[in-house]
């Protein structure tokens, strides 16, 4: 449903961690707003959702068009490129683990 839902590759499954990321969003912001006592429906609270979500989607989105051009190249130097690149992250476990919460959205 994350994937249909912002129109994004299917791939590594990041739809889902963006739809996810929505849900919290909008949790949180259900919150602030029925404390302060503001209308949930108004036009002010959907605008203020689609603008936190926006951003989030929209780098995704980039990255993962990004990764799947890479990745349909059969080229020998970008399969090379491809190579270095994931030796380099697996070699590195900070790297690792910030490309993995970045993609989680934590």
């Amino acid at each position: 449903m994350g994937d249909a839902a912002h129109s994004i590759h299917p791939i590594a499954g990041q739809g889902w961690n963006l739809g996810l990321r929505d849900v919290k969003t909008l949790i949180k912001l259900l919150r602030e707003h029925k404390e302060e006592g503001l209308e949930i429906g108004a036009k002010i609270f959907c605008k203020k959702y689609n603008d936190l979500c926006y951003y989030d989607a929209y780098r995704l989105f980039q990255i993962t068009d990004k990764l799947n051009w890479i990745f349909k190249r059969d080229q020998s130097h970008y399969k090379f490129i491809k190579n270095m690149g994931f030796k380099s992250i697996n070699k590195n476990k900070t790297l690792k683990e910030k490309i993995v919460e970045f993609a989680m959205g934590v």
